[in-house]
């Protein structure tokens, strides 16, 4: 019986879905990526383990 259902299901519509939701994050990250370049957020994030205030693993509230 589960057999029978499932051989009349149409599943073809599944692959066509997973591609075009693939496609849509795979164009917004690239778009955020580009933008992210322009407006120096690259600089802001690429400087983050250089700066002194970030506080170490191994010490009080940071720990937790």
């Amino acid at each position: 019986m589960l057999r029978d259902v499932v051989s009349s299901l149409d599943l073809s519509v599944y692959p066509t879905i997973a591609m075009v939701l693939f496609i849509a994050v795979f164009c917004v990250v690239s778009f955020r990526a580009i933008r992210a370049g322009k407006t120096g957020e690259h600089d802001q994030v690429a400087q983050l383990p250089l700066r002194e205030d970030v506080p170490e693993l191994g010490s009080g509230e940071a720990a937790r």
